[in-house]
């Protein structure tokens, strides 16, 4: 076994304080650095508790682990939030019903309506209740987490301030019925008052933990290229604005400068990408991990560390001209295609490139990103934004902002419910602060759905001829299927919103909110339709060679056959062309027994393979590519 002095870690990592989260662009290796950072701590302090936890609802921690001889004090946990969302119910739907029933006028059949319903966007407030818990009961002595790509991460660390918001709401609700208990002295413990002083700490509790940093340190993993700068470069803006300490950050697959074959040109491409490193990153401490030709998983996580260096000691390359190469095709069939994978794979790459291909065929094209952390703006070199940009001939590019949508929704609501409490003659000051809070308690996930929705409203808006084809370069994996099913969950939400305005119509009337409600279901059902026709939605699954991915993509074609959404190819990129170098030969080799598993998993599926090369951004690269990837259909669908 590894002993005490064997146990390699950078300055910032090994004198870490209890709470280690690491985030950062999909596909960086945040999952192996966390990995590789718990079981090290574990070594180091062999009398400590450790426990390593994935709040990624794509979990890879236990297969980055599989085959370790791990520590005895290190505990592995993957957060499973439906499991979360289930027994939290179990515990609080009572206290929860009569929080809607101390604070509303809906009366029980209503309450329970809600209760049942699935709630949508779970899964970043069931780990931080969960993690709320663990700190709070002192689960173990350190906390290693690797969280989902930015985007989700972000969501995650700010849930402090969006539950914020619930409080407030359940706070409104619950003053009339305290008022009546002072005016009346009604006194005694209070079941519902415990479980919302409960959950007030908690959220306190786990608030200070983030910021506090003597408590936790964020640790951003980043690849020496510019989209994964640029994401880095935002995520510490982030980071910074909610004042969470991230002194040091990982580099992660820096290329030896004897390199060769397709791995020179990855090393010429790192060093022209490290030399324009933002202040905000270079100001900071780097360590650079080395490429290595066998995969860090397993017992290989000891040496994750072992050959750190500084990444700007690599910045001398003259520039290869080495291009990227395309073995295969992928054919476009429906007029819908998501493309979809574990982050970093090279999702937005190949969205861009199929978007300029479809264009090109004569096909009007909508480039759509799905992902909080989306960058199709950093690939085209253009300022994209949730209104239909102009990107190239015949093809228009949004960038949805789940946050806008829902921020837009709730200013509405403010404005028409100030509008009706001024129209009344009567004091109602405890009923107007419950229902003003009320939009707050809307499910999680709503704001993503309103995205979507967007983009339908965008395609009913489209001057002269309709959108022939929509690319929609989405979010890693697990928030990609959760996304696929979340359409439903918020239309059964509004369903029930539908029938307490009609119920109460006499009580209460917004009939702004109304019509913008009505819009938004009637979009849903659009959108559930184009998603739910498999003549019309497929989907493409793009990996790279490791294990890790090549496991996630096999979930990923499961999870689409079971929505029911067709595969109509995978794209293997990154693959390392073998140069006169050591570990360029034995990367290949391994790479080629990856490649061998996804032939076995994609049996009937198309299988494109895309070499290192290159520097796959700006519309002339990504058109080339596109040409040379991509099958577009010969007869294509009329559109809708």
């Amino acid at each position: 076994m590894t002993t005490q002095t064997e146990v390699h870690l950078p300055s910032f990592l090994a004198d870490a304080p209890p709470v280690l989260i690491f985030g950062g662009k999909g596909g960086v290796g945040k999952t192996t650095s966390a990995a590789a950072t718990a079981v090290a701590l574990a070594r180091l302090h062999p009398d400590e508790s450790v426990v390593l936890v994935s709040t990624d609802p794509a979990h890879s921690v236990k297969d980055a682990v599989d085959g370790a001889d791990l520590p005895p004090n290190l505990r592995v946990e993957e957060l499973d939030a439906d499991s979360e969302h289930r027994a939290f119910m179990e515990a609080h739907a009572g206290a929860l019903h009569e929080i809607a029933s101390r604070g509303t006028f809906l009366d029980d059949t209503d309450i329970e309506r809600f209760l049942d319903l699935s709630i949508p966007g779970v899964d970043e407030l069931m780990s931080f209740l969960r993690l709320a818990r663990w700190f709070e009961d002192e689960e173990a002595d350190r906390f290693v987490i690797d969280t989902a790509p930015t985007g989700h991460a972000l969501r995650l660390l700010t849930m402090p301030e969006m539950t914020s918001g619930w409080m407030d709401a359940i706070e409104a609700l619950l003053g009339k019925h305290r008022y009546m208990a002072s005016v009346f002295g009604s006194g005694g413990d209070d079941p519902v008052e415990a479980f919302v002083d409960e959950l007030q700490e908690a959220f306190e509790n786990i608030e200070g933990v983030w910021t506090e940093p003597s408590l936790t340190r964020f640790v951003p993993v980043f690849n020496a290229e510019a989209l994964s700068i640029a994401e880095t470069d935002r995520l510490l803006g982030s980071l910074d604005e909610i004042g969470i300490d991230a002194p040091g950050l990982i580099c992660n697959r820096l290329v030896s400068p004897d390199a060769s074959g397709s791995l020179a040109a990855l090393r010429d491409a790192q060093a022209g990408a490290l030399a324009q490193m933002p202040p905000r990153i270079a100001d900071r401490a780097i360590a650079g991990v080395p490429l290595n030709a066998d995969e860090p998983r397993g017992d290989n996580l000891s040496n994750f560390f072992a050959r750190c260096l500084d990444p700007r000691s690599l910045l001398a390359g003259e520039g290869s001209t080495l291009e990227a190469s395309v073995r295969g095709s992928v054919p476009i069939a429906g007029r819908i295609t998501l493309v979809a994978g574990k982050g970093g794979v090279g999702k937005t790459t190949v969205s861009c490139a199929t978007a300029l291909r479809l264009a090109a065929s004569g096909a009007r094209t909508l480039l759509v990103s799905t992902d909080p952390a989306g960058s199709l703006g950093d690939a085209f070199g253009a300022q994209i934004e949730a209104d239909a940009t102009r990107v190239a001939p015949n093809l228009d590019a949004i960038q949805l902002d789940a946050d806008a949508e829902l921020q837009s929704l709730k200013e509405q609501y403010a404005d028409e419910l100030e509008g009706f409490f001024d129209d009344l003659a009567l004091d109602l000051s405890f009923d107007r602060e419950a229902l003003e809070n009320l939009l707050e308690l809307a499910p999680t996930g709503i704001d993503e759905v309103m995205a979507l929705v967007r983009m339908t409203e965008v395609l009913d808006a489209a001057e002269g001829e309709a959108y022939a084809s929509i690319v929609i370069d989405t979010a890693p994996t697990g928030h990609t299927l959760r996304l696929l099913e979340l359409p439903e969950l918020v239309q059964a939400w509004l369903e029930q919103i539908f029938a307490v305005l009609l119920k109460y119509e006499d009580m209460i009337s917004l009939p702004r909110l109304n019509d913008r409600l009505i819009r938004l279901s009637k979009g849903l059902k659009k959108l559930r339709a184009m998603l739910s026709d498999p003549a019309q939605t497929t989907l493409l699954s793009v990996t790279i060679p490791t294990r890790l991915a090549v496991s996630e993509t096999r979930r990923l074609i499961a999870g689409a056959a079971e929505i029911g959404i067709p595969v109509t190819g995978v794209v293997v990129n990154q693959i390392t062309t073998p140069g006169d170098d050591t570990i360029s030969g034995a990367i290949a080799r391994r790479e080629a027994d990856e490649i061998a598993s996804l032939r076995e998993i994609a049996a009937t599926l198309p299988l494109a393979l895309i070499s290192r090369g290159g520097d796959l951004r700006g519309p002339a690269s990504l058109a080339a590519l596109g040409e040379a990837l991509i099958e577009p259909a010969t007869q294509r669908r009329e559109a809708a």
